[in-house]
């Protein structure tokens, strides 16, 4: 701690001797109290950002005063009234640089921006000795420390890295601007900003006499991303070169952002680097908008993951063999030839595209999987993550840094929240072993490297600055916070760096929420981390990581609902976009953007409702039916009013390229929006009305909701042609008129329908004709033929699929096909559908309205597993058979986690049905994977299996001709991964007999015509003696057909005895029968299940029955 705090102290000492020139020219900040070994850094900052937020309010209202807007805004800037106005074709003549250096990147940029208001030739390149005072001329001066420009230094420098100056000096008839950079970045910032302080009057040019310092409170402001720009060039093909991309990089450098996210293409190829993923054309691209940015002192940084291979490739190969296998990537802690493999890759990558830096990305599933390392792992580490990380990282930093030392390398590992220092709440959620791993972690891995962390509250950032020895790249989510904002067109979280940082630290601000063409993010980033106490800046006020404070905090509401439907809230944070439209799209078109800024408008809430709602009910919001549907017409409301007025905009067709493509971006998504919001809301009024019983009412809002989405998405298809044919409009992120995303909203309309008709007739009818058929399946020996619903083939997103499909083929009475086809022909081929636990349905569209007539019109029968109940992360975020089961609640956590319980894995069977066929009433049994969702029971709906606490975990019934099955169990080992081999537990069982239930087949029957169970006493023991024939009707032919017999505790599943092979019965095709009677003779048992397995090439057949005491 003492070395820390005398680096520091040193660091000061540079800093602090400057700020007697900044009273000059404001009010001064006074230097943090460093005097202490155990310094405050809560008190260093608020020492430091005393004055701030008054100096820039002074300088906000100098700026106001000749309508020029700068952000980041100057620290500290005053005007005289001594203006110099330059006409347009004068300025060659009158306008010179000056400089010691030829091709300066200051004095290019410069000359860029003279050039662009209007100077019509080159401007006159001057020497310090040709400065006259005797000529109406205007110098602009780039000081350096060096040659005869010192003396236009000012008495003394910024101290602050990246600070600068900029001095208005009348020398006679002569003006000169001396500008001044604590180092080469500072003077360039003050070209920037003086470009920004010259303006345009009619013909005129106005040179302003002005006095500037400033300097940023955070080093290191990344917001934003080239992705855009990227898809300009190899999407769309819209542009040749690398111009427009460096076009971006200016932008960039205007407002002072240096660090920039780069591309990552897609999973799994950003793995490795992958050459089979950025082509030579791309690396050139990408080597050319690099290496202008850094050029610019503009970090562009590479994203990767932990990945050493590539699924689709590698995973055959003996080198990879035993890998885990996560988002197509392959990943081991121990084969170091492997991670030496994909360093060699990086540094040649790095080589080609000039990337300045690179963030890696540790696997995001539950403790990376570590549970299912390999054997090698196991060997060499343990079970220490903790050194089996450092492992990874110690070769993946040196390996690049012994190539390319000056790159900034960081890393994201878990956990990257909470706070080590009180490590109590990760241990209690299984994020830690040992209350010191983070510490340990720390000194086994480069004090130089980065280590990401999430967003936090101010004391657990302090404690992981305390614990972690490394610099952090603070990684502020801009819409995946206590509230859902994805697809919020503005997320005020860009105002929270004050949380964090002590200035002049040299860590790095990340907003992740910015990114062309949503840039008023980042540059809401780039104010906020420039000026710490910038007015309308904010502490992120929210509850520790992994606690169970369920709280409603500022930040959730100020996130969620920053202006309030009266726009009373934030005025200052107000100002700011007002601001920020007007430096994005001029002072004409910025009303327009700010009022889409500030109104309420939520994607998801409209898409992703359940999702959405379950959150903010997290967050202790109140999210009734009353509030959901005030808060859908908020959102429908203010998207026809900025709609219209964009409309409007575009068809003047007045504005700036740069502005067009905004309002074709905004417009694109806003109708999306207002399409599926208009709907929701007079859906949402139907449920309303229904649940008060004005069925007439609700009926009338719900065909008024399907009316208004039919309508609003025809407009929709008639509006995208024209404004795809104003830019690159397949570039922009999120604009593609998204079926699925659509179809989502008339899922739920139909699923509104389904509740409204269900309440209906039982209002009519009440509720006594229930349809509790639990007769088996007929007696129909066919194949059954099974669809497998797998998203995962289209982009989608599944899990359980391998264990399905396993379990059921393992069977073979059915005939199991894989299918992503969920159209009503496709569906009728077969004899039922499986829905595994989807959660997203990538390019698949689905019906609800097929899927229902496939069962009561058609007789299918479909399955429902864990999310697809209905849960809030399945697509349709309802059931589809609401009548017959919906989802109630998750029970269950990781066994890592200290409030796991046993019991929360526990089941039993709960009633006699053909599902549980062959288990005795009340069996206890446990599921394979951690957790399950709870159902609630339809009025149709009909309970077989329930959970430890009684509530139904199984819910079945028929409608119509089919039948539907609903299972909140999921088929997923524990170690979150895919099963490698069937489920023969009841939990498959269960499975296996409700495919033959939903079929109404039997498939291949093993039926016992005689069983005649006796006591028999023998000298060593009592003994149960069972005799049996029986006859096997296949299904289809079946070769070498082995017929077995294994004995049970009906009540404990403990084994009675061996597997016991009855006969060999060969080659069948039709009726067998054995001709005599098999006997088996076990220990004695009151209770017998008698469990008959038919194995042969083909697959097997089980068949279970219950022997009672005789």
């Amino acid at each position: 701690m003492k070395r820390v705090c005398f680096d520091l102290f040193v660091i000061c000492i540079v800093l602090f001797t400057a700020f007697p020139y900044y009273a000059n020219a404001g009010t001064a900040l006074p230097p943090p109290d460093i005097s202490k070994d155990n310094l405050n850094l809560d008190e260093t900052r608020d020492a430091y950002l005393e004055n701030e937020n008054i100096q820039l309010k002074e300088s906000l209202a100098e700026l106001d005063k000749r309508g020029i807007v700068i952000i980041p805004t100057p620290k500290n800037i005053t005007f005289n009234d001594a203006d110099i106005k330059v006409p347009l074709a004068s300025l060659p003549e009158k306008v010179k640089i000056v400089t010691n250096r030829s091709g300066s990147i200051p004095g290019e940029y410069l000359e860029n921006f003279l050039k662009s208001i209007g100077a019509l030739r080159e401007l006159s390149k001057t020497t310090p000795s040709e400065i006259s005072s005797e000529k109406e001329e205007i110098y602009i001066v780039l000081c350096s420390r060096n040659g005869n420009l010192t003396k236009y230094l000012p008495a003394s420098l910024p101290g602050t890295p990246q600070g600068y100056t900029i001095s208005t000096i009348n020398n006679g008839k002569a003006r000169i601007y001396a500008l001044a950079g604590h180092d080469k970045e500072g003077l360039l910032y003050a070209a920037v900003t003086l470009c920004k302080l010259i303006t345009r009057d009619n013909d005129n040019v106005v040179f302003p006499d002005v006095n500037v310092s400033d300097w940023p409170d955070v080093l290191y402001r990344c917001a934003s991303s080239l992705e855009w720009e990227f898809r300009k060039r190899f999407w769309e093909n819209s542009t040749n070169d690398a111009e427009s991309g460096k076009k971006y990089i200016d932008w960039a450098l205007e407002h002072k952002i240096n660090m920039i996210w780069g591309i990552s293409g897609d999973d799994p190829y950003s793995c490795t680097g992958s050459p089979a993923y950025k082509t030579a054309e791309m690396r050139k691209w990408l080597k050319a908008v690099n290496s202008y940015a850094k050029e610019r002192n503009i970090y562009v940084m590479l994203p990767q993951t932990f990945a050493i291979g590539i699924s689709i490739y590698d995973i055959d190969k003996p080198d990879y063999k035993g890998c885990l296998n996560y988002k197509e990537g392959l990943f081991c802690w121990s084969r170091d030839k492997l991670i030496d493999k994909k360093i060699a890759a990086l540094n040649q990558f790095l080589k080609d595209s000039d990337y300045s830096g690179i963030v890696f990305r540790s696997i995001d599933a539950r403790n990376c999987l570590w549970e299912d390392r390999c054997d090698s792992c196991k060997k060499r580490f343990g079970d220490d993550r903790t050194k089996a990380d450092a492992n990874v990282i110690n070769r993946l930093y040196h390996g690049i840094k012994d190539v390319y030392p000056d790159k900034i390398i960081a890393f994201t590992c878990r956990p990257d929240r909470g706070n080590p220092s009180a490590p109590a709440p990760l241990m209690k959620k299984g994020k830690l072993k040992n209350s010191d791993d983070m510490q340990r972690f720390s000194q086994i891995i480069p004090a130089g490297a980065y280590l990401t962390r999430r967003e936090c509250n101010r004391q657990e950032y302090l404690g992981w600055k305390k614990a972690m020895r490394q610099p952090v790249l603070l990684y502020q989510e801009g819409k995946e916070t206590e509230v859902p904002l994805n697809g919020r067109y503005f997320s005020s979280a860009f105002r929270y760096p004050l949380t964090y940082f002590t200035p002049f630290s040299h860590d790095i601000f990340f907003y992740n929420g910015g990114g062309r063409p949503e840039d008023l993010s980042s540059i809401g980033a780039a104010e906020y981390s420039w000026n710490l106490k910038a007015p309308g800046s904010a502490v992120y006020d929210a509850a520790e990581s992994y606690t169970e404070n369920k709280t409603r905090s500022k930040v959730a509401l100020d996130l969620w609902d920053t202006f309030g439907e009266d726009k009373s809230k934030n005025s200052e944070l107000q100002d700011f976009i007002k601001r920020a439209c007007r430096d994005l799209y001029g002072t004409e078109d910025a009303p327009f953007f700010y009022n889409v800024f500030i109104a309420f408008i939520d994607w998801n809430f409209v898409f992703e409702t359940k999702t959405v709602i379950a959150m903010l009910k997290e967050a202790n919001f109140k999210c009734a039916d009353r509030e959901t549907a005030a808060w859908m017409r908020r959102i429908y409301e203010a998207t026809e009013t900025a709609t219209k007025e964009l409309e409007i905009l575009l068809y003047k067709n007045k504005s700036t390229p740069y502005t067009t493509e905004a309002i074709v971006y905004y417009l694109a998504r806003l109708n999306q929006i207002k399409t599926g919001a208009h709907a929701l809301h007079l859906a949402a009024l139907s449920e309303l009305a229904a649940k008060e019983k004005k069925y007439d009412e609700a009926k009338k809002l719900l065909d008024e909701a399907f009316t208004s989405y039919s309508d609003d998405f025809e407009n929709l298809r008639n509006l995208w042609p024209s404004l795809a044919s104003k830019v690159s409009f397949h570039a922009l992120p999120h604009v593609n008129l998204l079926a699925n995303n659509f179809n989502i909203i008339k899922n739920m309309l139909e699923i509104t329908r389904v509740k409204l008709e269900s309440r209906i007739e039982i209002y009519s009818h009440g509720k006594n004709a229930k349809h509790e058929n639990i007769t088996g399946p007929e007696k129909i020996n066919t194949t059954i033929k099974v669809a497998l619903f797998n998203p995962n083939k289209n982009k989608g997103s599944a899990y359980g699929v391998d264990g399905l499909l396993k379990t059921l083929k393992q069977n073979q009475d059915m005939d199991v096909t894989v299918i992503t086809d969920l159209g009503l022909e496709n569906l009728k081929k077969y004899d039922c559908l499986v829905f595994p636990d989807c959660r997203s349905f990538g390019r698949i569209r689905i019906s609800i309205t097929d899927l229902r007539k496939y069962v009561i019109e058609h007789g299918g029968g479909i399955y429902f597993e864990h999310n697809s109940c209905g849960f809030m992360r399945f697509p349709v975020q309802a059931s589809m058979f609401p009548e017959i089961a919906e989802v109630d609640i998750p029970v269950g956590v990781h066994p890592r986690d200290v409030k796991y319980k046993e019991e929360d894995r526990e089941f039993f069977m709960s009633q006699p049905h053909p599902i549980t066929a062959g288990n005795v009433r009340g069996l206890k049994f446990k599921q394979i994977y951690y957790s399950h969702l709870q159902l609630k029971k339809g009025d149709e709906g009909i309970i077989p299996v329930r959970n430890y606490y009684k509530r139904p975990v199984v819910i079945c019934g028929e409608k119509g001709k089919g039948k539907v099955m609903f299972s909140g169990l999921l088929t997923y080992d524990t170690h979150d991964v895919e099963l490698e081999k069937p489920l023969d537990t009841p939990e498959g069982e269960n499975i296996v007999n409700g495919i033959k239930w939903l079929s109404g087949k039997e498939g291949t029957s093993i039926n016992i015509m005689e069983i005649v169970k006796k006591e028999e006493v023998a000298p060593e023991g009592v003994f149960s003696k069972i005799s049996l024939s029986l006859e096997i009707i296949p299904c289809k032919p079946m070769e070498n057909a082995i017929l077995y017999a294994k004995c049970y505790d009906p009540d404990t599943l403990r084994a009675l005895s061996d597997e016991i092979q009855l006969c060999d019965i060969g080659n069948i095709s039709k009726k067998w029968s054995p001709g005599e009677k098999f006997t088996l003779r076990i220990p004695e048992n009151p209770n017998i299940k008698l469990s008959l397995i038919l194995r042969s090439k083909n697959g097997t057949v089980i068949k279970n029955t219950l022997l009672d005491a005789p």
